[in-house]
């Protein structure tokens, strides 16, 4: 049985900081991660079908923010983060151009943060987000994506559908491709309960949303530099070092 030890977050590095002590977490627009329509083996951030099937696509504005699991899974029989993942994961990087350090996240601050969302879900969100729950969940990876997500827009579109609205959304904001699989995806998120055209019309050049914690959060515990991914051991996501 594999254990989740905690998470893992490549982040620009003039934001890197603000992931010690948390009191803002940004989501991003999912506009962000299907720009790119290009398909590059190695890039494990962009996806064209990112809040979508087919030709049926998601007309409410969304944002999410992603984290890398770590499990005991994860871990070579020395205690040290795969290779596959490591090099994965540095790989898309690279591709990407981009040249950020990580953070590595304990369980349980992830956990104290989920909880803070909550409390503030219980009557304290007000405007559009007092009707739109944040949520949070594993991505779940599948073979053969495109003709399953293909199947499930048949049954969405059939007159008299019994497909749930629930379901949709999981085949849109929840099921990626095992393309995907390496980088074991947890995600919090985030759906606007209105018209894309509508949210869009006020906010023109939004990029994404902020979530405000009323005090700040104990979240990252270390931040290292990207080629230490290579040598990340469980002594240092415990804390030991």
């Amino acid at each position: 049985m594999k254990n989740i030890i905690g998470y893992i977050k490549f982040i620009d590095n003039d934001f890197i900081d603000d992931f010690f002590q948390l009191q803002n977490l940004w989501l991003s627009d999912i506009h962000t991660f299907t720009s790119n329509s290009e398909e590059q083996e190695d890039n494990l951030i962009d996806d064209k079908f990112e809040g979508k099937l087919d030709k049926l696509s998601l007309d409410m504005p969304a944002f999410i923010t992603c984290f890398t699991e770590i499990t005991s899974d994860s871990l070579d029989e020395t205690g040290v983060l795969k290779k596959s993942i490591s090099n994965a994961l540095i790989n898309c990087e690279e591709k990407l151009g981009k040249n950020r350090d990580f953070v590595f996240i304990p369980l349980v601050n992830m956990q104290s943060v989920l909880a803070d969302i909550r409390d503030a879900e219980l009557g304290k969100t007000t405007g559009c987000l007092s009707n739109s729950p944040i949520f949070s969940r594993k991505v779940q990876y599948i073979n053969d994506y495109k003709n399953t997500m293909d199947k499930l827009e048949a049954k969405c579109l059939e007159q008299n559908s019994r497909v749930s609205k629930e379901r949709v959304g999981k085949g849109m904001l929840a099921i990626k491709s095992s393309k995907y699989q390496i980088q074991n995806e947890f995600r919090i998120g985030l759906v606007i309960a209105e018209r894309d055209s509508d949210f869009y019309a006020r906010w023109k050049s939004q990029k994404g949303l902020s979530l405000h914690f009323v005090h700040p959060i104990n979240f990252a515990i270390k931040k290292f530099k990207r080629q230490e991914l290579k040598k990340l051991n469980i002594k240092q996501m415990a804390n030991q070092i």
